[in-house]
């Protein structure tokens, strides 16, 4: 038996990064996999079935509320019900406050928060609608969030506003979805090698993830902030799906409205 047996999970962002191995790693663990992301999700979906499980893609752009709809329409006639949701889906457009244009700011406002929240809407009602009949029913809802929301980054004022803003809607989701029994909980990720943040290191100079770590490390100390820095940075996506597998699973029962900062120590 795994951690998520007979479960059903809805992963965002998961063609790529931290939502294909989240999605990978369901898989393993026993759960079928919704596979929603705007880019082709067929490799994740391979990953999935190869794990021995079902998997549906579903090509959506969480920012459009209607696109999310048809997902979890979707969703629910594939597999019959939906039991975990993972709000993994994320961009980044860094620039500086003062060169950063509305456009970009609301980009990533709306594909990084509204996305979380436009998903959440999407599943609650059928959510509800169970725990009134099924008074057993339970379901999870993970939402990843970033260090960049819980103590800002320079050049990030539109990711950093996400990233916090969906802290404060985890823990306020958690409240208003409490009587349904269901989770809602946050992970507040530090530095990932993905294809995102290896885009973003070139874009400051480095010339591969681990320097440019190391050259936020030392803007850090530069600027006299104390903190611990663990020396195995920059984690792998699969580090940051085991946290969102524990936050989706039996084993968090007790965790409910919280924002888990993973970071090994980075930014304590």
């Amino acid at each position: 038996m795994g951690m998520l047996t007979g479960k059903v999970a809805i992963i965002t962002g998961a063609a790529r990064g931290i939502g294909q191995a989240t999605a990978e790693l369901f898989a393993k663990e026993g759960a079928d996999v919704v596979v929603a992301d705007v880019a082709d999700g067929t490799e994740t979906v391979n990953k999935v079935k190869a794990a021995g499980r079902k998997a549906l893609y579903v090509k959506c752009d969480v920012s459009k509320p209607d696109e999310v709809n048809k997902m979890v329409e979707a969703a629910i006639k594939e597999f019959k019900k939906v039991d975990i949701l993972v709000n993994n889906a994320g961009i980044l457009r860094d620039k500086i406050m003062w060169n950063m244009t509305s456009d970009e700011w609301d980009l990533v406002l709306n594909v990084n928060l509204k996305g979380c929240w436009n998903c959440m809407r999407g599943v609650v009602p059928a959510w509800r609608a169970k725990a009134k009949e099924d008074k057993t029913f339970k379901a999870k809802i993970v939402s990843v969030s970033s260090t960049s929301g819980t103590h800002g980054n320079f050049g990030q004022t539109n990711y950093s506003a996400a990233k916090a803003g969906i802290v404060g809607l985890t823990k306020t989701a958690a409240k208003e979805l409490a009587a349904s029994n269901v989770y809602a909980n946050c992970v507040a990720l530090g530095f990932i090698e993905t294809d995102m943040t290896r885009e973003t290191m070139l874009s400051i100079g480095a010339k591969t993830p681990e320097q440019g770590f190391q050259m936020q490390k030392q803007a850090e100390i530069g600027m006299g902030r104390n903190g611990i820095i663990a020396n195995q940075y920059p984690a792998k996506p699969i580090e940051a799906a085991k946290v969102i597998l524990f936050l989706a699973s039996d084993d968090s029962d007790l965790i409910n409205g919280q924002c888990i900062e993973a970071t090994a120590g980075w930014k304590m």
